[in-house]
């Protein structure tokens, strides 16, 4: 199969389901109206907590917009470790945990093999960029600020 396939620009984005700390579910169509910036990670994963302070600095740029979300949804298997993580790193952004049927999607929908995986969503639900670069990219800042101001 190819590497993403269906994921085109300007195509629905597949749902995803997660939940947050407290256990409420939830998913992206959840969320439409904003643009969303989704930060696919593990506890585990280094290169994905190497991202975490670049997502804490957009989301000090953009947290008080009402139309812009900086997310991270785990793809842990345990609520408890990731929950455990959480209460020993502060973050500033939305946190949430993809439940079983969310991996499946990220597996069989977003062909999510590697983390961190960065998918920015439009507020239409629609994908914007399904493997987008990582916001430590130099890049990154700009190309976000022009596809959140559209």
């Amino acid at each position: 199969r190819k590497k993403y396939g269906h994921l085109f620009t300007g195509q629905p984005a597949p749902d995803i389901t997660f939940t947050d700390k407290q256990g409420k579910k939830l998913s992206l169509r959840s969320f439409r109206g904003k643009t969303l910036l989704v930060d696919i990670w593990g506890t585990w994963c280094g290169p994905c907590i190497a991202e975490m302070s670049y997502l804490e600095k957009l989301q000090a740029k953009y947290g008080n917009r009402k139309d812009v979300m900086i997310m991270s949804i785990a793809c842990d298997k345990n609520v408890g470790t990731w929950k455990a993580f959480l209460g020993n790193h502060h973050t500033t952004w939305h946190q949430f945990i993809a439940d079983k049927a969310g991996n499946k999607t990220l597996d069989d929908k977003y062909f999510c093999i590697g983390i961190p995986r960065f998918i920015v969503i439009d507020k239409n639900g629609n994908l914007i960029n399904a493997d987008a670069t990582r916001p430590s990219d130099k890049d990154f800042d700009n190309w976000f600020m022009s596809v959140t101001d559209k």
